[in-house]
């Protein structure tokens, strides 16, 4: 965690990198003030929305590391300086802000029965291994018998076996409680260490509102962020 000094120090200099950059490129491309006015406001407000997330803090923190200009650099050399500034600051806000799947739970099979009913399994591991901070998944599509016997994606790998192998393909299908997080490597490594709960508040996923349960029932279906997301999305 940062110590106050050095979130302050961090804010400070990327403000001013970001605001330099902004109007040295509106003046070569000899943009409208108000124009140039309307991307200061935006970057200042995409910056603070990452200073406000706790956990991409070090991660811009490292990205911006450059040493400090000369105290009387060249026109020249300022010039290229923020530009290179400029480059590194979207590099690294573009990382930052590409939200990226958790999965939270997955079942799979024939979803009107209950638990315990053994008509269901648990799909978690084929998930994580399959959607785990991506942007976008999918099931796979069905190979051999099963796609033989017309199946809408491959149903024998999510649990090793199929719970519900006669039922309805109507009522089977894969039930995904999801998330779309950005972050840093350091916050999908507090996930690792903490399941189950949100990495920066702490809430349980069940209770937290910014997670959604969706239902696949072919590999046509996608799990896709930015958040918000209602529900899976289909081609």
């Amino acid at each position: 965690m940062f110590k106050l000094r050095s979130v302050a120090q961090l804010l400070g200099t990327v403000c001013a990198a970001t605001l330099m950059s902004v109007l040295v490129a509106g003046a070569q491309a000899n943009t409208s003030d108000e124009a140039v006015k309307q991307n200061v406001i935006k970057l200042l407000n995409d910056l603070r929305a990452v200073v406000d997330n706790i956990a991409s803090r070090a991660v811009l923190s490292e990205a911006l590391r450059t040493p400090p200009p000369s105290a009387t650099p060249e026109p020249a050399s300022t010039d290229k300086q923020l530009r290179e500034a400029h480059d590194k600051f979207k590099t690294a806000w573009a990382k930052l802000s590409e939200y990226k799947i958790h999965i939270v739970s997955a079942t799979f099979g024939d979803l009107r029965a209950r638990w315990r009913e053994g008509r269901q399994c648990s799909a978690m591991s084929y998930m994580m291994s399959r959607c785990e901070a991506k942007a976008s998944c999918k099931l796979e599509a069905a190979a051999g018998t099963e796609a033989t016997a017309g199946k809408p994606y491959a149903q024998q790998i999510l649990c090793g076996f199929d719970p519900a192998p006669l039922a309805d393909e109507r009522y089977k299908g894969v039930a995904v409680h999801f998330a779309c997080l950005r972050g840093g490597q350091d916050m999908w490594d507090k996930l690792a260490e903490t399941p189950g709960f949100h990495p920066v508040t702490g809430e349980r996923w069940v209770e937290h509102r910014n997670s959604s349960i969706t239902v696949l029932r072919s590999n046509g279906m996608e799990l896709r962020c930015p958040f918000p997301v209602g529900s899976a999305s289909a081609n």
